[in-house]
């Protein structure tokens, strides 16, 4: 199976005020850039930037839970992710999928 470069979708503004909701809205939101694709989804990676010395922890994880939930609902596994300390909040999956043999 051959496995291309990770698509992923990052959502940095904020759409709503509830940190589930955010992270539900921009996995939904990676999702659909590879069913446009009409491709198979498989895995998901977690992007995130996150300002963990101004913002509460407790939002990150609502933002990760949110993302998971969406992710789960469409049945994709969540295999990991990779975060960085950023300035503001920004959220989505990389949606691995695999390619053409």
């Amino acid at each position: 199976m051959n496995w291309p470069s990770c698509r992923p979708s990052i959502t940095s503004h904020r759409v709503v005020d509830d940190s589930f909701a955010f992270g539900a809205i921009a996995a939904a939101n990676a999702l659909s850039d590879i069913y446009a694709m009409a491709r198979a989804r498989l895995l998901a990676l977690n992007l995130v930037g996150y300002p963990i010395k101004t913002l509460p922890h407790g939002l990150l994880g609502d933002i990760l839970r949110g993302g998971a939930a969406k992710l789960a609902e469409a049945g994709v596994t969540l295999g990991g992710g990779h975060s960085i300390e950023d300035l503001e909040p920004k959220y989505g999956p990389g949606c691995h999928r695999p390619g053409p043999s």
